[in-house]
């Protein structure tokens, strides 16, 4: 089962947020709360870790381009457990 990974809240420092740089690309494993991507507004720069073990399935945001919060950006094909 495929699970979507969100663009996640940034209260105060939010504004535009840009997906500055992917730390996996589809087709690499996954570790819950490993570094999957950084995130960028005009005031900061963050690591957002993966919720979810698994392979990184799907990116649907590329990096350089920007989403709302709560927005859909890729997707994680978990794990067997």
């Amino acid at each position: 089962m495929d699970v979507p990974v969100v663009m996640p809240p940034m209260g105060d420092a939010a504004g535009e947020l840009v997906l500055h740089r992917w730390f996996k690309a589809p087709g690499d494993p996954v570790r819950k709360g490993e570094p999957l991507f950084e995130v960028a507004t005009d005031k900061v720069e963050v690591s957002v870790e993966a919720l979810d073990s698994g392979t990184l399935a799907q990116v649907l945001l590329p990096e350089g381009d920007s989403a709302e919060e709560g927005q859909t950006i890729a997707y994680i094909a978990l794990a067997d457990e």
